[in-house]
């Protein structure tokens, strides 16, 4: 019968859906008209139909007899009955590539390419979208129950990841050994921590900040012979405090005096000197990025940037004392054995406990962080994810989204958080910056 009406139904479109309905919803007439578009596909059981035509994932399928299962969208199999259709699945889901269609018996279906299914008369295709959107409605909400699923299983592993790594914290700070390591480990100058305090303090002036620098030769030669350097190319010689601190601002003084002791604090080894240039780089990104956002203090993220590695010095002591325990040492995340460096050489709170939640923004959203140490958090890391994007390093940041809500930002790409927030306020600033990250402005 339907080999007959392919061949003689010659009914004009508007005759033919005033016809009576039938399979679906179509009518004959319809039903003639859909044949003659499309393509049918006859299966058997077991035959997985993308594999067999791939094609097929990529056009509008209609069963018409059998029972089809899909596979490799969601964590549980979706049937596909007789007058189910669904929508070509490279547009519904990114994971088509990986999916299956299996038949669990023999049975028909009708495909059909974009421009065949935009050919159909207009009523045609109507019945047959309400069809796919049931379809599709059903594949949803598989997905959002699986993703409902998915999120409490990532908050209770983040809840775990946190107790862990406050245990592991816990456990390195009632450690002799590593209390012995710390304790050899140079610590920064009083000035340093002084001018730190000085810069924290809301009411310091300008002047104050000068005035500290001048009293302290270690500190103005510090600053002098970093501005005269390679590094910084000013050009003209600097040889005056007060022309330094014209240039820089009070904060780039302070950055680059705190940048040259920790520098002087680390080993000589191609790592670390690695290791510094990404964390100079990455306190002017995090002290910009503070003073977008207006959240947290903009010399205080300058610092806990430039300090957020220095754990790596604790571990490389420790495995050097301490060969045996290597492999357990090298899971310490470097932050836990840096917050109780810094800790010891009485910092203020806000630096150590930030350095020991850097990491982890990779595990938990920003929701889950205390409180009040999240912005700051968020703003660290944040930096670090714009200079691994810069440096073309790949780095998990899978609540990304979240933390730039969290401090007010819309949700972008590194690129663009860079560009369009950062490069700005970089550039009002930028005789301060080392000629490293000038390059980097253009």
């Amino acid at each position: 019968m339907i080999e007959l009406w392919k061949r003689t139904a010659k009914v004009a479109p508007t005759e033919q859906h005033r016809s009576g309905k039938s399979w679906i919803g179509l009518s004959d007439a319809a039903m003639v008209e859909l044949l003659n578009r499309s393509s049918s596909v006859r299966f058997e059981a077991g035959m997985d139909l993308f594999q067999r035509w791939p094609e097929l994932a990529r056009q509008t399928l209609l069963v018409r007899e059998g029972e089809l299962s899909l596979q490799g969208v969601t964590c549980r199999s979706v049937e596909l009955s007789a007058g189910t259709l669904m929508y070509p699945l490279s547009e519904l889901s990114p994971v088509a590539s990986n999916a299956k269609l299996l038949a669990q018996g023999s049975g028909l279906l009708f495909s059909l390419t974009r421009s065949q299914f935009d050919q159909l008369h207009e009523q045609t295709q109507l019945v047959l979208l309400q069809r796919g959107r049931a379809f599709s409605s059903r594949l949803a909400t598989g997905l959002i129950e699986e993703r409902d699923a998915l999120r409490q299983s990532c908050g209770q592993l983040a809840a775990n990841a946190f107790k862990e790594l406050r245990a592991q914290s816990a456990g390195l700070e009632r450690s002799e050994g590593v209390l012995a390591v710390i304790d050899r480990i140079p610590r920064l100058p009083v000035s340093c921590i002084e001018l730190l305090e000085r810069l924290l303090d809301e009411n310091s002036t300008h002047a104050q900040v000068v005035d500290m620098v001048r009293q302290d030769p270690a500190m103005t030669a510090t600053l002098l012979k970093a501005v005269n350097s390679p590094a910084y190319s000013f050009g003209n010689p600097v040889a005056d405090l007060s022309h330094a601190v014209t240039m820089l601002g009070f904060e780039g003084v302070y950055q680059i005096i705190m940048a040259e002791t920790l520098r002087r604090s680390l080993p000589d080894s191609e790592g670390f000197k690695v290791s510094y240039q990404r964390a100079l780089m990455l306190s002017y990104i995090a002290f910009a990025l503070a003073q977008v956002t207006g959240r947290g203090r903009p010399a205080e993220l300058a610092t806990i940037a430039l300090l957020h590695d220095i754990g790596r010095v604790v571990l490389v002591v420790m495995q050097r004392q301490q060969p045996a325990c290597r492999e357990l040492v090298r899971r310490v995340p470097s932050g836990v054995a840096g917050s109780l460096l810094l800790r010891n050489w009485l910092l203020p709170e806000v630096i150590w406990q930030v350095i020991s939640l850097q990491h982890y923004p990779q595990w938990m959203p920003p929701e889950q962080l205390p409180s009040a140490w999240c912005d700051t958090v968020a703003l660290l890391h944040l930096a670090g994810w714009v200079m691994d994007d810069r440096l073309k390093q790949v780095v998990a940041a899978p609540f990304v989204d979240a933390y730039q809500h969290q401090l007010g930002l819309e949700a972008v790409s590194a690129e663009q958080l860079w560009q369009q927030k950062i490069v700005p306020q970089l550039r009002q600033r930028r005789n301060a910056l080392p000629a490293a990250l000038r390059r980097m402005l253009g």
